[in-house]
């Protein structure tokens, strides 16, 4: 089991995504992000040419003068650059209670850790991301906006999974309530899911209705598979079950799993379960997220 985080977790994991190949994400499209132009979408509102042109104001440079259109006009006109278009990105990092267990390598809150910084890595660049930390306290990290603040936003981290592991027991409002006022075009939540309810279903709709939604659910095989009964987190003793509830379990949590899958598929919502004990390249191998 790691130790995760009063390692050298940090350093670790930057390496780590700087190794990895290319994300093929079909979630932003080629040339989607900052940028001038025609973005009209789904999820942006229709651009604007590289160059337009107003009316003259007090103030204007002359040398700003649209001379052809002030030609053909009674009026002069100037010439503007206007702003690019922000594709704005909310990821929602469920850190609660559960997500701090773990059978075998490392927890899910390392993994749900590893996979929002191998995500982000690969957007920093043409989205603009706020990252929320789901716990009993809200926790909001440094906007990351470009290579300039990725080191901000990434040592931010450690205090905040070094005071979460300490007090992974404090209750926490369900999954739903962090998505109420979510506003932005994009949205990644990553998640191990295990609140999965109509009222989070109904966030999720309006959210996707907006842009384009990415979940990412975090599984530990001993929640699945439950070969037996133990606390990874207390290190209580394992109990034996019988075949009987095993299969029970089992066919109990297919069903569960199966459930999301394809109310995501329905709904076109980007769905990629991930094994906490994963290699993170495991990421960089799925082609297709729509």
């Amino acid at each position: 089991m790691s130790n995760w985080p009063t390692n050298n977790w940090l350093p670790a994991l930057l390496a780590e995504c700087a190794e990895l190949p290319p994300l093929a994400l079909s979630l932003l499209g080629e040339g989607e992000g900052l940028r001038h132009g025609n973005t009209g979408g789904k999820w942006l509102e229709p651009g604007v040419d590289v160059e337009e042109s107003r009316l003259y104001r007090p103030g204007d440079s002359v040398r700003h003068i649209n001379w052809r259109l002030t030609a053909r006009s009674d009026q002069v006109y100037v010439k503007y650059q206007p702003k690019p278009t922000e594709l704005r990105l909310k990821m929602l990092v469920d850190l609660r209670a559960s997500s701090w267990q773990g059978s075998t390598i490392r927890l899910k809150a390392e993994q749900m850790v590893r996979a929002a910084f191998r995500l982000a890595q690969q957007l920093y660049s043409s989205v603009l991301i706020d990252t929320q930390v789901w716990a009993h306290e809200t926790l909001q990290l440094p906007v990351l906006r470009g290579q300039s603040r990725w080191h901000t936003w990434a040592e931010a981290w450690l205090p905040i999974v070094t005071g979460l592991s300490s007090n992974t027991l404090k209750p926490a409002l369900p999954l739903s309530e962090a998505l109420a006022d979510h506003q932005d075009q994009l949205c990644i939540i990553i998640s191990d899911f295990i609140d999965w309810d109509e009222v989070l279903e109904a966030q999720l709709i309006e959210a996707n209705l907006r842009g384009k939604v990415l979940l990412v659910q975090v599984l530990d095989k001993q929640e699945v598979q439950l070969p037996k009964v133990t606390s990874a987190l207390w290190g209580e003793a394992a109990v034996a079950l019988t075949e009987t509830q095993r299969a029970q379990y089992q066919q109990q949590m297919t069903q569960f799993l199966q459930r999301i899958q394809q109310w995501c598929s329905t709904l076109s919502i980007g769905y990629f379960p991930l094994w906490a004990d994963a290699a993170l390249s495991e990421l960089a191998q799925q082609q297709d997220w729509s």
